[in-house]
């Protein structure tokens, strides 16, 4: 999994990187969010001006497995959209981090960006580690260790991270 130093990562799996030395930042998915996305065949994007909030909604990414709601990883407002996805929406499994990029947004709080996680979070694979399963939310423990259970057995040898924070 690709999960670039330079970046900022939410916990819904968008990347955020800084555009210029004031507030406005460049919002993507992840290559993890992508891959579970499988391919993306449309995307519907906030317009230009709207004003967004952390951790809401702001839109949507169509994929031949699903749909998969976009949120803002800091509050702002909308600067620029990738026009470039209402054509080709593959960009953003070809090249999350650079041309699938999804919009820009003028932060109003760039106290929000230092809170987002950074790519240390993430720790190195370990030996001993037999499978690695990222949930999307603390919530599905439940849910991941039955699946892992019938999968592995009662002794599964799994452990559970959510964007590289060990969950138990």
């Amino acid at each position: 999994m690709n999960i670039p130093d330079e970046l900022r990562y939410s916990s819904e799996h968008e990347w955020v990187r800084r555009v210029d030395a004031e507030s406005r930042v460049r919002v993507g998915v992840t290559d993890f969010a992508q891959d579970a996305l499988g391919d993306v065949v449309y995307v519907d994007l906030p317009q230009v001006g709207a004003s967004v909030a952390a951790a809401e909604a702001v839109g949507e990414l169509e994929s031949t497995k699903s749909v998969s709601e976009m949120y803002a990883p800091v509050s702002g407002v909308v600067v620029a959209v990738n026009e470039s996805l209402a054509e080709n929406p593959q960009l953003l499994n070809d090249d999350p981090y650079g041309d699938g990029w999804l919009i820009e947004i003028a932060a109003s709080d760039l106290a929000e960006l230092d809170a987002l996680l950074d790519a240390m979070a993430t720790p190195p694979p370990s030996p001993f580690v037999r499978e690695e399963i990222i949930v999307p939310s603390a919530a599905m423990r439940r849910r991941v260790e039955l699946a892992a259970a019938e999968r592995f057995g009662i002794c599964a040898n799994v452990r559970f991270s959510f964007l590289g924070q060990w969950l138990w």
